[in-house]
């Protein structure tokens, strides 16, 4: 099982924790306060790291990517390729008996 990833703050969670630290930053805070701002910042910033890595890999991969329909070979393979796979549904296996779908 996989733990769930740090979700994205909503700008008024964001707005509240940059607040609270703004003023734990000028006032006293409890040491408890200050340690629960830095994991939630801490937190923030993996999530931001991850999101920024998935989409920099995307735009790298869908920038460097040759498209089937600039090589007809290549398309003429994937409708070959889909061709086939509807004359040949897969089929499901259930308890020993086999169906198709």
């Amino acid at each position: 099982m996989q733990l769930k990833s740090a979700v994205e703050l909503s700008s008024i969670d964001e707005m509240c924790i940059e607040n609270v630290a703004e003023f734990c930053l000028h006032e006293a805070c409890d040491i408890e306060e200050y340690e629960a701002l830095i994991n939630q910042l801490e937190q923030q910033k993996e999530h931001f790291i991850k999101h920024v890595a998935t989409v920099e890999s995307l735009l790298v991969r869908l920038k460097d990517s040759n498209h089937p329909e600039h090589d007809p070979n290549d398309v003429k393979l994937l409708i070959e390729g889909i061709k086939e796979t509807l004359a040949n549904p897969p089929s499901l296996s259930i308890n020993g008996a086999t169906e198709a779908l």
